[in-house]
């Protein structure tokens, strides 16, 4: 069976994934989304799954961007934290479906407890320029350029498909 790293090579993969499992947040607000596969046939296997998973959560991800880039300014630096930020076909796939350069910062795994200590100091007092430093990049990955046309009219289905499914929830 082929594995997801072979899968890099092609993009997007063949099945569309809603990754909603848990209701959405952003840019929804609907906590009774639920999570689809679109797509499937009888050759769809374990990889064209895993690989719509990650494309899915991907393309979720661009779906924020898009509603926070005009109010952010700024958005120069987009760090890739926790365990996904070890997987170099992850980072790919969410650089290239964000149209944007990644940093992995240095101890990808832990950032997101030093967040939560960082508002906590922010809570008790911290001046803001105290705590919110920029974490130390471990590396850069960059946009799969042959990949952009085929994720953004991907990603047109993906914007499509909430809509088509939230009735049959």
């Amino acid at each position: 069976m082929p594995s997801l790293g072979a899968a890099r090579g092609s993009a997007p993969g063949r099945i569309l994934f809603q990754p909603y499992l848990q209701g959405e947040r952003t840019p929804h607000n609907d906590v009774a989304a639920r999570g689809a596969f679109i797509g499937l046939d009888a050759t769809s296997d374990s990889v064209d799954l895993a690989r719509a998973v990650l494309e899915g959560v991907a393309y979720s991800l661009r779906l924020g961007q898009e509603l926070l880039a005009p109010r952010a300014g700024d958005l120069s630096f987009i760090g890739l934290v926790g365990g996904g930020a070890r997987s170099a076909l992850w980072s790919e796939i969410v650089a290239s479906i964000l149209g944007r350069s990644l940093a992995i910062v240095e101890d990808a795994d832990f950032v997101a407890a030093l967040g939560a200590a960082r508002v906590s100091m922010i809570a008790m007092g911290a001046p803001l320029t105290d705590v919110a430093a920029l974490p130390r990049v471990a590396r850069t990955v960059e946009p799969e350029r042959r990949w952009a046309v085929a994720y953004s009219e991907r990603f047109a289905r993906f914007r499509k498909a909430y809509a088509a499914l939230r009735p049959l929830t």
